[in-house]
């Protein structure tokens, strides 16, 4: 079957190969997990940089974020769900439906490793944390953050 790749998680194995999953691929494969409590770990806000579409993008898709659907993880990371986290954490919860991967299934695609283009811009998920409260609480309109 042919997977959308527009909503995807990689890793590198290795560092040798970049394993990439077509999150609809992962859902799929996710039916039979159980669904428990994830507690965000204290790590979680210093963690992940956001890149690829603009920050108003994100905090749109964080804001629009579906909390009755479970995360996605794998040995403690999260392999889809970062928005809904982002979510959690700036209504007060710490706590989030998680369906737990003991193994992945084998990966949608597999490529040459390159490291991960976006890190360098050093946005976390604290930064993004920030931003979400603040449209929230409306000290800050999103046209706002669309100029950043």
């Amino acid at each position: 079957m042919q997977y959308s790749m527009s909503h995807t998680f990689s890793t590198g194995y290795d560092q040798t190969e970049t394993h990439t999953w077509s999150v609809p691929y992962l859902w799929e494969r996710s039916a039979p997990l159980s669904v428990s409590e994830w507690a965000v770990p204290d790590t979680f806000l210093s963690e992940w940089s956001w890149g690829g579409d603009t920050l108003a993008d994100h905090i749109l898709r964080v804001l629009s974020s579906d909390l009755s659907y479970p995360i996605l993880t794998y040995k403690g990371c999260v392999v889809d769900g970062n928005h809904r986290i982002l979510k959690a954490l700036a209504l007060g919860q710490t706590t989030l439906a998680s369906k737990d991967f003991s193994e992945l299934p084998p990966p949608t695609l597999v490529s040459p490793y390159t490291p991960n283009a976006h890190e360098s811009r050093g946005w976390t998920n604290a930064d993004m944390l920030e931003l979400v409260r603040c449209v929230l609480s409306g000290e800050v309109s999103l046209l706002n953050v669309i100029e950043v």
